[in-house]
């Protein structure tokens, strides 16, 4: 398991950033790739002014393109149906693959499968320690 970290660049001053980017919601990340654009939707986490998501080198593809093109793009979006609520943020940027790091990666999986979910029972989780999920969960 990777970790992709994406630098981004100023967000819109009318958009509350922290309020959005707290929100269990799903991130588009575009890439480039040999056949064109490519579109990855990820979970993600906003720590220390970053997006951090996680990639599994062996099911998933966004990794490798960052590697060899780091420029890309992320999109989140709120949409509230009941009440007309759209709020979307974008940045442009370029990411870079880091060491995956337990606590950090257990942070984002928590945010989106709650407290109950044992992670190491989740597909995309199978690189996770059981032993490390207890002392960082």
């Amino acid at each position: 398991m990777t970790a992709v970290v994406i630098f981004v660049g100023e967000a819109s001053p009318n958009i509350a950033v922290d309020e959005l980017l707290a929100r269990p919601l799903f991130a588009h990340l575009a890439t480039e790739s040999d056949d064109g654009p490519r579109d990855s939707p990820v979970w993600f986490a906003w720590e220390d002014g970053f997006i951090w998501t996680i990639g599994n080198t062996e099911s998933d593809t966004f990794p490798g393109r960052i590697a060899r093109d780091p420029r890309c793009a992320i999109g989140i979006v709120d949409f509230r149906p009941e009440t007309g609520l759209l709020q979307h943020i974008g940045f442009r940027g370029t990411a870079e693959i880091v060491p995956f790091e337990i606590a950090r990666g257990v942070r984002l999986i928590r945010r989106y499968v709650g407290l109950d979910v044992k992670i190491e029972n989740l597909w995309f989780a199978s690189g996770v320690e059981r032993t490390d999920l207890a002392t960082t969960a």
